[in-house]
């Protein structure tokens, strides 16, 4: 049955922070590891799916942009596509169903899983953003990565991206100019 759908919760400029799957009003779900976006930056990028394409597609699209932790810019905890595990009856809540259900797979499942989010940090090393050395304006200061100038000025590193491109002037007061 194809009721599935994927979407993403959107930055003011536009850059997604979170990608998801869901069906019925999950895209409007307050359940979530990041905060909701107001109504008109919440997209579904593509209905109609089957669970599996869903899960597809919201892997592809995490691999796409990258996650924080490794370089890129979206807030997901996980690379995607897999089902989240559920609280079975008469438990408490979902922690108790997380806990039950990685202490009830096997060693193999757990290397396997291991080896997943290796492969994962290896392919972010590819995503990360150019690392390439960054002069702040304002600071009088030079950063060596777009990461270590969006440190020191709050700015999003994506912003940063579109100033050294000339798509932008400015990000959060500070002006960035890319020293080559």
């Amino acid at each position: 049955m194809k009721k599935y759908y994927c979407y993403a919760y959107l930055r003011e400029d536009g850059t997604p922070y979170y990608i998801g799957k869901g069906t019925g009003k999950r895209i409007d779900s307050k359940i979530h590891n990041v905060n909701l976006p107001p109504i008109e930056r919440r997209i579904i990028l593509k209905d109609e799916l089957t669970n599996q394409e869903a899960l597809e597609l919201e892997k592809e699209l995490i691999l796409k942009y990258g996650r924080k932790e490794y370089g890129g810019i979206l807030h997901n905890k996980t690379d995607g596509g897999e089902n989240p595990p559920i609280a079975k009856k008469g438990q408490k809540n979902r922690i108790n169903g997380i806990k039950n259900f990685w202490n009830n797979i096997s060693d193999e499942e757990r290397k396997k899983r291991g080896e997943k989010i290796s492969l994962t940090k290896k392919k972010a090393g590819t995503n990360n953003l150019p690392t390439v050395p960054v002069f702040v304006v304002e600071l009088n200061k030079m950063f060596s990565s777009i990461k270590e100038a969006s440190f020191a000025t709050g700015a999003d590193q994506s912003q940063i991206s579109k100033c050294l491109r000339g798509e932008a002037k400015s990000s959060k007061g500070y002006h960035f100019i890319r020293v080559n």
